[in-house]
């Protein structure tokens, strides 16, 4: 799911950790749902990546490595859900939710876009190098600090969008996005931020309250692009 900034119409399917508003945030369904979520988000980004290199007919290093964490990640799901009893009875084989925002690469007319600068902030490793992988066309840099982050940024770095996790150790999204008002405004409104969810009642305002862009894990990366070729193509804001 997309949430676009300044804009009602919402893309995919609603997550369902994010309560509604006065309903009090309840933590342990909330962190079950992130913990499923994170891998989740892993498998279909790296399928993403896989599929788009079969049809182009390559098989390289890096085809090899998105197969490998793709495999990592449905094990650590087969765990969280033989532990809930969810594994299919006749196969044995965890039940992944349909609704998984997944979808065929779609390469558009073959146009390269501008190659724009994405840094991604995630303390999750794989999710990082899926991130990079599904957005191959771009300039991707790659962190799993918020303070590595913010480093960057008081250092001169600039990039056109800056994906970042809300639920990280150190210093969460909510924080590092404070702190990026305070040294690189511009920069503040690049960030597009990527979660599974709100575990905390102060992650959960952050979200309700935040004028950026939030996707919802697991992620489509289809419309991950698209709206980074569309930001491209409208100049900066």
């Amino acid at each position: 799911m997309v949430k676009e900034s300044g804009a009602s119409e919402a893309v995919g399917v609603a997550p369902p950790s994010s309560p509604p508003p006065g309903e009090p945030l309840d933590p342990p369904r909330a962190k079950l749902l992130h913990d499923i979520r994170n891998p989740l988000a892993i498998v279909t980004a790296n399928l993403d990546f896989v599929l788009g290199e079969l049809e182009a007919g390559r098989s390289s290093d890096e085809f090899q490595a998105a197969l490998q964490d793709a495999r990592d990640a449905a094990e650590r799901l087969s765990v969280i859900t033989d532990g809930l009893g969810m594994q299919s009875s006749e196969t044995g084989e965890p039940t992944i939710p349909a609704a998984t925002g997944f979808a065929r690469p779609q390469r558009g007319s073959g146009t390269r876009p501008r190659m724009a600068r994405v840094l991604v902030v995630d303390d999750e490793p794989a999710l990082g190098a899926a991130l990079r992988r599904s957005l191959r066309d771009y300039d991707v840099v790659v962190t799993v600090s918020g303070r590595d982050a913010l480093a960057r940024l008081a250092k001169g770095e600039r990039f056109d969008f800056i994906l970042c996790d809300l639920t990280m150790p150190a210093m969460g999204g909510d924080e590092l996005y404070l702190q990026i008002q305070g040294v690189a405004p511009d920069q503040a409104q690049a960030m597009v931020f990527i979660t599974a969810g709100a575990t905390t009642d102060r992650a959960r305002r952050f979200l309700e309250n935040v004028p950026n862009p939030i996707i919802y894990k697991p992620y489509d990366a289809t419309e991950l692009r698209e709206m980074i070729r569309k930001r491209v193509a409208s100049g900066p804001r």
